[in-house]
């Protein structure tokens, strides 16, 4: 039996299960019903014991075999299957924002009510997902297992980058300090890696400042990128790297790994670790100091907040690349 979700109409398919439309300022999410939730932890509860064996698809089948009495016809098993995927890997009501190309921003706030926003093409709209302090504060703990870092009240602020599909997302997690549960959840997408041509052919920048920046790169000269944020200060930044000759040696120092670079072979990144005792970890200040060991042809420092940047504008007049 082929099955086929309707989606409401005027509105835009993202995925066989998911569809989206804006409508009067809000930005409004479809999919099926959601399942009967004892029988759905009832097939989450199974799938999750057939995870040591198997892969996540053929868990799912596995139990949706062993119980199908329960079901009344072949779609709902499918729906049964979609929900246990979205709830096991695709982080449940974050999940059809996350498939969403357009979707730039995701932003959940425990001060700013219960819904779910999202950015696009730099307008914010309310969604119709909402959340509450429990499932925030459940939410958060997931994205942070992801990320590989600790969040508790002790460590109440984590950020860093999970990959969904192959898509790189900048997380920040801020844990409700008033001990009344709940969490603060900032989510960018980084959907695409543009080069200048393209910041040119979308009118954000000119023909002749495309040249030179082109130039500007390749002849390794010094610069900063300084914008508001959302100004598109990665993006720019990106294209700029991907006009770095491949015969030279990059070295790029991030908090975490947000950028990519095309062509260029010789390339490290380094990582500023985060947690444990605050003496313990190298600061960008050390690594700043570290890379110049290394003799790269530029350096890439990907935020610069603090003392470092003391130390950038040392560099540039030592005639490091910047």
């Amino acid at each position: 039996m082929s099955l086929r979700y309707l989606p409401p109409r005027n509105s835009r398919r993202i995925s066989m299960w998911i569809s989206r439309k804006i409508s009067r300022g809000i930005y409004e999410v479809f999919e099926p019903e959601r399942p009967p939730e004892d029988l759905l932890r009832e097939v989450l509860r199974k799938t999750v014991r057939y995870l040591e064996r198997m892969p996540l698809e053929k868990a799912i089948n596995r139990v949706i075999t062993e119980i199908s009495s329960k079901f009344t016809d072949e779609q709902t098993a499918e729906i049964f299957s979609y929900y246990v995927s979205r709830d096991l890997l695709g982080l449940r009501e974050l999940h059809p924002l996350i498939m969403d190309p357009d979707v730039e921003d995701i932003s959940y706030g425990i001060s700013g009510g219960c819904r779910l926003y999202v950015n696009l093409s730099g307008e914010w709209y309310p969604t119709n997902l909402t959340l509450n302090r429990e499932l925030s504060e459940e939410l958060a703990f997931k994205l942070a297992e992801r990320m590989r870092k600790q969040l508790n009240m002790s460590n109440p602020r984590v950020e860093g980058v999970i990959k969904v599909k192959g898509t790189p997302i900048r997380v920040h997690i801020l844990l409700n300090p008033d001990g009344a549960g709940g969490a603060s959840i900032s989510m960018r997408k980084f959907v695409r890696s543009p080069s200048l041509k393209d910041l040119v052919s979308e009118g954000l920048l000119q023909t002749e400042e495309a040249a030179y920046l082109e130039l500007m790169v390749k002849h390794g000269m010094s610069g900063l990128i300084v914008g508001e944020t959302g100004a598109g200060k990665t993006t720019l930044l990106t294209s700029l790297l991907n006009e770095i000759p491949a015969n030279r040696k990059v070295v790029l120092i991030e908090d975490s790994a947000e950028i990519s670079l095309v062509g260029v072979r010789n390339f490290t990144r380094v990582l500023v670790r985060q947690g444990g005792e605050p003496g313990s970890r190298p600061t960008l200040e050390d690594l700043l100091r570290d890379v110049l060991r290394m003799r790269p042809n530029y350096i890439i420092l990907g935020e610069a907040r603090g003392r470092e940047t003391r130390m950038l504008f040392q560099y540039i007049r030592l005639g490091e690349q910047l």
